[in-house]
C-alpha cells in the first residue's frame, strides 16, 4: 500500500525533471 504512494510521489519527481530537461531544450 506505500509502494503505491511512494511510487506516485517518484513519478511526480520524474516528470518534474522531464519538464526540467525539456525547458533546457527549449533554452538551448
Amino acid at each position: 500500500e506505500d509502494d503505491t504512494e511512494n511510487s506516485s510521489s517518484n513519478d511526480r519527481m520524474v516528470n518534474k525533471d522531464k519538464k526540467k530537461a525539456q525547458e533546457k531544450e527549449k533554452t538551448n
